[in-house]
């Protein structure tokens, strides 16, 4: 919606395909939406690892 568009999200079942079907709303910005830009992936491979205690730590002061 942060552009301006809805998107209804729907199952083909017979052609085994997913519909998108965009329709115009107010644009609406979030901070979800804004954040997106800042966002960090490394494209890996997920490991198995547990998190150490202070990548655990870490995460908890940054969520609050």
């Amino acid at each position: 919606m942060a552009h301006g568009l809805n998107a209804e999200v729907s199952f083909d079942a017979p052609r085994q395909a997913v519909r998108v079907t965009l329709a115009p709303t107010p644009a609406e910005v979030s901070p979800l939406f804004n954040a997106i830009t800042a966002r960090q992936c490394t494209r890996g491979d997920y490991d198995g690892r547990p998190l150490s205690n202070e990548d655990l730590g870490l995460l908890e002061r940054v969520g609050t």
